[in-house]
Parts: structure tokens; C-alpha cells; sequence
């Protein structure tokens, strides 16, 4: 990147070199986010795709509801846990 500006009192060579510098740095950030952004959605998109997740037959159903039973014939009672 190429800048020309004046230099003075009040705008010195630092200044100027300063200004450019954040310049790029915010060109740089800007950048990166959006290829985060874009790469994020790329794997959020492949994976939705990919992983449907496990069919929902009468058979898995019946294993989440044996299982939902079984964890709640164990569990405490609210009236357990007051001392």
C-alpha cells in the first residue's frame, strides 16, 4: 500500500506511518473475520448434511423411552433431598 500525504508539525512522518499501519491492520481483521464467518458457515452447512442423526424408528424410540424409564425409577424425590 502506497500513501502520500504531507508532512508538517502537526502530521509527522510517525503519524503518517502510524495512520497507515492501523490502516491495514483493520483491512487485515476485516479480512480474517470474514473468512471465519464464510469457513464456519462451510462446516456448520457439511455437517447438517452429513449427520442426519439416527433414524427415528419404533425401535429407537422404544429404547429412548426404556431409557428415560429406567433413569426415572432411580432418580431421587424432590422431598428426598430436603433435610
Amino acid at each position: 500500500t502506497e500513501m502520500t500525504t504531507n508532512v508538517n508539525e502537526t502530521k509527522t512522518h510517525i503519524s503518517n506511518l502510524g495512520r497507515m499501519i492501523e490502516d491495514m491492520e483493520s483491512e487485515m481483521r476485516s479480512n480474517l473475520y470474514e473468512l471465519y464467518i464464510l469457513k464456519t458457515r462451510e462446516v456448520v452447512n457439511s455437517l447438517r448434511t452429513l449427520n442426519k442423526g439416527p433414524a427415528q424408528t419404533v425401535a429407537h424410540i422404544a429404547n429412548l423411552s426404556a431409557a428415560v424409564m429406567g433413569y426415572g425409577k432411580t432418580r431421587k424425590t424432590d422431598s428426598e433431598f430436603v433435610a
